[in-house]
């Protein structure tokens, strides 16, 4: 990150190994409407559409998604790490561990996905991607 960066603090609202999100995905979520048509989506597993993992006040907050879409076994996780704000933008830091070849994991298809909060902010975001392999 540039050193004149600044962070931002964040909540990590959901976390899910098994989520209906089938495609890689990064994605800001500012206003109610798009809160309702994620949820939708990401709560469609093997089609059960339970309610909303969480509430925002969309007027002071915002969501951040990063999804890493359909996988076919376990060992796969996704985490935002930090959040920074530099250069009128802000830069988001997306995790993602996968599996080393030939180790050993769950026979299962996932879909892990990662939901935080953090303060409104009308500023572009940009997604700093930091792949990892256990």
């Amino acid at each position: 990150m540039p050193s004149s960066s600044d962070p931002i603090s964040f909540e990590t609202v959901l976390e899910s190994q098994y989520s209906g999100i089938r495609t890689p995905r990064r994605a800001v979520i500012r206003d109610a409407e798009q809160w309702r048509a994620f949820v939708r989506e990401a709560t469609n597993v093997d089609g059960a559409n339970p309610a909303a993992p969480a509430e925002f006040d969309f007027t002071r907050e915002m969501a951040i998604v990063a999804a890493m879409g359909m996988r076919r076994s376990g060992g796969y996780s996704i985490a935002i790490e930090n959040i920074f704000s530099a250069e009128g933008k802000l830069r988001v830091v997306v995790r993602e561990v996968a599996p080393k070849t030939g180790s050993m994991t769950t026979q299962a298809l996932t879909a892990p996905l990662v939901v935080v909060r953090l303060a409104r902010s009308n500023d572009p975001v940009s997604f700093v991607e930091r792949p990892d392999e256990l």
